[in-house]
């Protein structure tokens, strides 16, 4: 199976469930307007929305769901990036955590390009099919890019790819973030320091008062994207699953040399956390180092954490360089069973 809007690329990609159907959310960017060059299609990227029926997807709308604000200095006014969507149980509407950039910020540049520093909004909807803007959103982002000055190392740019999850009392959100060289995380170079952040809220909109914290801090790669977080549960323990992708270039000189070639592609990881008690509500720590478990297939995100056979969808990339975008396919995860 796989889906490719007509006239579209289509990327990175996030679920949501209404009980009956379930719909899917995916970057999208039209050809034409991209010069049929797929390496301009993060600049021009919307979100587009389709739901499975009978393991196929179907289109809800050609057009763009949700889109980048029109307004001059807004600080989401460039495109779209990779989102979440969340059901506050409190309102029963469904709320979208998404990435964004403000055009008029220069861009800084990263060890792998140029890139504006990106920050999270929050969107809403009633019915999964019509977004608007929170009003918490509308003139600043929801959670805000702590900057480069700051005791965490963060280079003050990468602030993207949200992922909520609730545990216990509180929802998570994960981020997809980097660390310049600093000695606090064992950061020696500039090619390591990928790293997935986390802060957390009572209520899904108050994030004030939280605090990122470093989930992983690696020495492998220099980015981490689409990060995802899935709890399993097996002969009395409670490990966590974290999914991220990661390009051939992103992989450091130092895993490099640590693992075979086979182990340094583009596609999606995977980490296998440290064992906790089944009945905690702590996040774990992760010692072993991640390895590669779809090739080629890149954001790759597990449709239903709580199956027993977990399916990752994700889209074709290209093995070693980012030469394709060729569709959204779906593959089953490999040594999930723990």
């Amino acid at each position: 199976m796989s889906f490719q809007p007509d006239g579209y690329y289509a990327w990175d990609l996030w679920f949501a469930h209404d009980g009956e159907k379930q719909h899917i959310y995916y970057l999208q960017a039209s050809k034409e307007a991209c010069g049929h060059d797929l390496h301009k299609r993060h600049n021009l990227s919307g979100v587009g929305h389709a739901v499975l029926k009978d393991a196929n997807f179907v289109e809800v709308s050609r057009e763009p769901v949700f889109s980048a604000s029109t307004a001059d200095n807004a600080w989401d006014n460039l495109s779209i990036w990779t989102g979440s969507i969340i059901k506050d149980p409190d309102s029963s509407k469904y709320l979208m955590f998404y990435t964004a950039r403000r055009r008029e910020d220069e861009p800084i540049w990263t060890p792998s390009e140029y890139q504006r520093p990106q920050n999270i909004g929050l969107a809403f909807s009633e019915d999964l099919i019509h977004w608007k803007r929170h009003p918490l959103s509308i003139d600043k982002p929801v959670i805000a890019n702590p900057g480069k000055d700051n005791e965490m190392g963060f280079d003050g740019v990468a602030w993207r790819d949200p992922y909520l999850i609730k545990i216990g009392d509180w929802y998570y959100c994960l981020l997809a973030a980097r660390l310049v060289p600093n000695q606090v995380h064992n950061i020696d170079d500039w090619d390591q320091g990928g790293a997935v952040v986390w802060l957390r809220s009572k209520d899904l909109y108050d994030w004030t008062d939280a605090t990122p914290e470093v989930l992983v801090a690696s020495r492998h790669f220099y980015e981490m994207e689409v990060p995802q977080l899935i709890p399993r549960i097996k002969n009395g323990e409670l490990r966590y699953l974290l999914l991220f992708c990661c390009q051939r270039k992103g992989c450091s000189k130092e895993r490099m040399k640590e693992l075979p070639d086979a182990e340094n592609l583009n596609g999606t990881y995977m980490m296998i956390s440290d064992a906790l008690p089944p009945d905690s509500t702590e996040l774990p720590g992760f010692s072993q180092p991640a390895k590669l478990v779809a090739p080629s297939l890149y954001a790759g995100k597990v449709i239903d954490p709580s199956a027993e056979e977990l399916l990752l969808y994700g889209f074709d990339i290209g093995l070693a360089e980012e030469s394709a975008c060729d569709g959204i396919t779906s593959s089953r995860l490999p040594n999930a069973k723990l």
